[in-house]
């Protein structure tokens, strides 16, 4: 599957507040990311997991990364 922009992939710190996460790139870097399903995503969201994120060239965007 092809996504625009290409996903990158972190690790998953928290997921907290419905709409938000922090994760951890590969480099290091730690990002707070938007997170579109609000549901309690049960089983895929425990930290330390693996998760893709995509980054948006829009420069309105509160959370640039989803």
């Amino acid at each position: 599957m092809q996504f625009s922009p290409p996903l990158k992939p972190a690790r998953l710190i928290a997921r907290y507040k419905r709409f938000l996460a922090d994760v951890v790139t590969p480099v290091g870097e730690t990002l707070t990311i938007h997170c579109a399903n609000t549901r309690a995503m049960t089983g895929c969201a425990t930290p330390g997991d693996t998760v893709w994120y995509s980054t948006s060239s829009s420069l309105t965007r509160k959370y640039p990364h989803s």
